[in-house]
């Protein structure tokens, strides 16, 4: 339902039967990194604590072990069916009913303890790391976590009883697979970090085909074996060939192929916005001959505008500077936008501008002086400071 990392976390919480507050918020720390709804995940933990104690107190009642004590004359059944052979069972013959909560076997209360024990200190390194520490060196702790926990889950010890061992396998059964990422991370090499996630099941798969290689050493015939006999082989099958390749580098031959489709797009894109380029600008030539007259009159008239205005001074800048603001170009062309115009008018428009920004400039040296400013890093052009209003007009419509 979860990922095995959190699934892991979760069977090791409820191991004991109790959740503890810290336990709760380890756990509700980890779902909110993996998006899962808090709400729901409390119902579901929930759930799953009763149906412990639900199946802890059926247990207590009809135990599927025969103690050393008891008489032989004994009929042992399972709480679940009512099926009578199950004695020395992990797992009821007829309705699959498994006995695992009957009491936890040593080796996987071991496993929880050191495997939640690794999750802490990795969560308490990556808190632990500086403000300043760059997500370089803060990937690196990750990563080094992530191969502690590969090599403790791959080589912990298999269990030697025959119940043991068949809850063990029950137990990492779900988070073996032999297509998982061998370094235990998602994704490839080259990729950015942040985007590689945590995926211990390469591991478990080590884990669990040393179990299965134990069980068919010592209950090779066994049938409560068989169905992790069967998943091991369906599991080796997609270990091999192309789609083997595939599985186990999804996101290398995606990244792959999203490229190649990118450069085949973008090859037709960049044709067609070619040829759209070059029939866009036969269209803007031709319209040079008809806006033409229209664009000189207005260029013309603009310029004149501004020279009419006179040599500005301490009286009637500011009545200059509104009569300036109100002379602006108009747009003629028809085809030209923003981003693309039609050169010839593009060209006088920046023209007048130009004009305009002379006069612009020397109303701004008159505020200078009118208000106190001797900053000479201001925006002013330096070639028209020294020169006199006079100097400037001619400056501006002789040239």
């Amino acid at each position: 339902m979860y990922s095995n990392e959190l699934e892991a976390i979760i069977n090791a919480v409820l191991a004991d039967g109790i959740i503890t507050d810290k336990e709760r918020e380890v756990l509700h720390k980890r779902a909110v990194q993996e998006g899962v709804d808090i709400d729901e995940f409390d119902v579901v933990l929930e759930g799953r604590l009763a149906k412990m104690k639900q199946q802890k107190e059926q247990s207590n009642s009809v135990s599927p072990k025969l103690s050393a004590t008891e008489k032989k004359g004994n009929v042992v059944k399972c709480p679940n069916c009512g099926c009578t052979d199950v004695a020395g069972r992990a797992i009821c013959p007829d309705c699959g009913y498994v006995f695992s909560i009957i009491g936890a076997s040593s080796s996987i209360e071991r496993f929880h303890k050191e495997l939640s024990e690794l999750n802490r200190n990795q969560e308490e390194n990556t808190k632990a790391g500086s403000f300043w520490d760059d997500f370089k060196t803060t990937d690196k702790k990750r990563d080094r976590q992530v191969v502690n926990k590969m090599d403790f889950i791959s080589k912990f010890p298999v269990p030697n009883s025959r119940a043991d061992l068949l809850e063990f396998m029950q137990m990492i059964q779900p988070s073996a697979k032999a297509i998982g990422p061998k370094d235990g991370l998602t994704g490839f090499h080259g990729m950015s970090p942040s985007a590689r996630k945590e995926d211990l099941s390469y591991a478990y798969w080590l884990l669990f085909a040393n179990c299965v290689n134990k069980a068919k050493m010592s209950f090779l015939h066994d049938k409560d074996f068989a169905p992790f006999f069967a998943f091991y082989d369906k599991e080796m099958s997609k270990s091999k060939g192309v789609m083997a390749f595939y599985a186990s580098h999804k996101q290398l031959v995606m990244a792959i192929s999203a490229v190649i489709a990118l450069l085949l797009i973008s090859g037709t894109t960049f044709t067609c916005a070619i040829k759209e380029e070059k029939e866009r600008n036969e269209e803007l030539k031709q319209e040079i001959q008809i806006i033409k007259p229209q664009v000189d009159q207005q260029y013309e008239k603009l310029c004149s505008a501004i020279e009419k205005l006179g040599i500005p001074n301490e009286d009637n800048y500011e009545e200059m500077t509104y009569e300036l603001l109100n002379i602006s170009w108009t747009k003629i062309s028809i085809i030209g936008t923003d981003y693309s115009p039609n050169p010839y008018e593009e060209g006088k428009k920046k023209e007048f501008l130009k004009k305009k920004e002379i006069y612009a400039n020397r109303l701004q040296q008159i505020y200078k002086v009118v208000y106190g400013y001797s900053n000479d890093s201001d925006s002013l052009n330096e070639e028209y400071m020294k020169k006199t209003p006079k100097e400037i007009l001619e400056i501006a419509f002789d040239e």
